[in-house]
């Protein structure tokens, strides 16, 4: 209740909001997304995950979305400003936590408008993707646990972080480093080896109690349900096909993408990381920065995917850590004694900010034309009853609006045609290719030129252009 009435959580939650209005009206910024409408659509109609509909993510996220057109209905829009509402309750949680290590009012606000732009201000971050909600339950448990160090506490904090695995199972990675951090920091404040295997034992056997609960449940789920192998081979056999092996080359090249990502804020991050001296608070607020920032690099580099959405999973250290640095530059302590039409420097620096980041995302997102909206529009007068329509390698956003079921179980439009999806899904591409031709759709929608050529030949000889757009996106009709 106390929290509800913290004006400081309405604040950040409208700034979030604000920003990030541009981007709640195109009908696709990202595929993943359109991935998570489409199957959350599905699962309420009664079809199955991982047996009718496939993917290789956790259920919670499918779960989530579900959950929200359950209640709601279908609106894109809607999902998008519960997005902000995520990022903004976890810019929220990263204000607290900076006030619990000692942090003053412009630390923790500085930390909070870091985490808002590194989830607002990048093309990969832009519509709602599976780390927005998980950095948000890690957060939530991290919260607890911070708070007040306790059983229950310990319990509730593994808790939050169990239903974040179920919507992306490298959170394991960020439980761990909490975990290792609250052993250092018995230690430190003991000084004996007996307290800290009484905290390992105690409160970190409740946080793993805690954390487990929830994976266990899925498990049984899934186990005591009819469809169990589907899962066994999404849960525990595509994962092991899903890494890959990368060279240090590439993993060093990935983590210069992920400095040059967030160049803005890093240097404040690692200056706060190498700075020596401090009270108490700042030294274990760096202690936690130097655990979680290593677990987490972990974390991203652990599949050998170069995914640049993997990135979010270090943002919470770094805006924690990096938020502290306002303390040290003297630039904005004369911000904060500007003052103009009665507004603090403060309260001018947040509005600029909100004004850019609402011109980089209009200008980003909401000038673009949006082609599925278009396609929608052409394609939705002329599907008479039974008509079938399949979006061969783009805009799967289509079976969403339309209400149609897809074609194959594989929705995301990359998995039949990506070398890496097929061979980690394990995915006979011509029987399917054979499925979708003995289903004869009215109408096939392709970016470009389709990949797989059996099909690029089966639309040459049966199928004709008869709408493009821009020369880029192109609908066949079906004419034999």
């Amino acid at each position: 209740m106390q929290v509800i009435k913290d004006k400081t959580l309405w604040f950040i939650l409208g700034v979030t909001i604000v920003i990030r209005v541009p981007l709640f009206f195109p009908t696709v910024i990202d595929h993943d997304e359109s991935t998570y409408l489409v199957i959350a659509n599905e699962l309420l109609k009664g079809k199955v995950l991982y047996e009718d509909l496939i993917d290789l993510k956790p259920p919670g996220v499918f779960w989530f979305f579900a959950a929200i057109q359950w209640v709601f209905g279908k609106s894109i829009l809607l999902v998008r400003f519960i997005d902000a509402l995520l990022i903004g309750g976890s810019a929220y949680l990263l204000f607290r936590m900076q006030k619990r290590f000692g942090g003053t009012n412009s630390q923790g606000w500085f930390a909070a408008l870091i985490f808002i732009s590194g989830t607002t201000f990048h093309h990969f971050s832009l519509s709602f993707n599976n780390e927005h909600l998980m950095v948000f339950l890690t957060l939530v448990g991290f919260s607890f646990l911070l708070k007040k160090d306790n059983y229950l506490n310990a319990f509730l904090c593994g808790l939050w972080v169990g239903l974040g695995f179920i919507v992306k199972y490298l959170v394991l990675f960020d439980i761990t480093a909490l975990g290792l951090f609250f052993l250092v920091m018995t230690w430190q404040k003991t000084g004996s080896f007996q307290e800290v295997l009484k905290w390992a034992f105690m409160k970190g056997g409740l946080m793993l109690l805690g954390f487990l609960v929830v994976p266990i449940l899925t498990f049984l789920y899934f186990y005591w349900g009819e469809h169990y192998d589907a899962f066994h081979f999404i849960t525990f056999v595509a994962p092991g096909n899903y890494a890959e092996k990368v060279g240090w080359l590439a993993r060093l090249r990935y983590f210069v993408d992920f400095n040059v990502a967030y160049l803005i804020y890093l240097p404040f991050f690692y200056w706060m990381l190498f700075k020596k001296g401090g009270d108490n608070n700042f030294k274990a607020l760096k202690l936690l920065g130097w655990i979680w920032f290593f677990f987490t690099l972990l974390a991203v580099q652990a599949t050998g995917k170069m995914f640049p959405h993997y990135y979010l999973q270090i943002l919470p250290v770094v805006a924690l850590l990096a938020g502290s640095s306002i303390k040290y530059i003297s630039f904005f302590k004369r911000i904060e004694k500007v003052k103009w039409a009665g507004l603090k420097g403060f309260q001018l620096a947040i509005g600029v900010f909100m004004l850019v980041g609402m011109g980089l995302n209009f200008f980003e997102v909401t000038l673009k034309t949006d082609y599925a909206k278009k396609i929608f529009n052409w394609l939705e007068p002329r599907l008479k009853e039974g008509a079938l329509f399949y979006p061969a390698n783009t805009s799967q956003i289509l079976y969403y609006l339309t209400d149609q079921s897809p074609l194959t179980p594989y929705v995301h439009a990359t998995l039949m045609i990506q070398e890496g999806h097929v061979r980690t899904l394990e995915i006979d591409v011509d029987y399917w290719i054979d499925s979708i031709k003995q289903k004869s759709p009215l109408y096939v929608v392709v970016e470009n030129e389709y990949e797989i050529e059996s099909f690029r030949q089966y639309l040459d000889s049966n199928y004709e252009v008869v709408k493009s757009f821009d020369d880029r996106f192109h609908i066949w009709q079906r004419i034999r």
